[in-house]
């Protein structure tokens, strides 16, 4: 199964406004405000 078409990187809501994402290997992860980035929609994938 692969994930939608355009999916940059992977965001989970912690709670308390924040987030941990992945945005690349590169950058690894990292905690940061839900308003941190700009959103262009929510998606789930399981």
């Amino acid at each position: 199964m692969s994930p939608p078409a355009g999916l940059h990187h992977i965001g989970i809501y912690i709670g308390g406004g924040k987030m941990v994402s992945a945005l690349n290997p590169t950058q690894g992860t990292f905690v940061h405000s839900v308003n941190a980035m700009p959103v262009d929609g929510y998606y789930t994938y399981r």
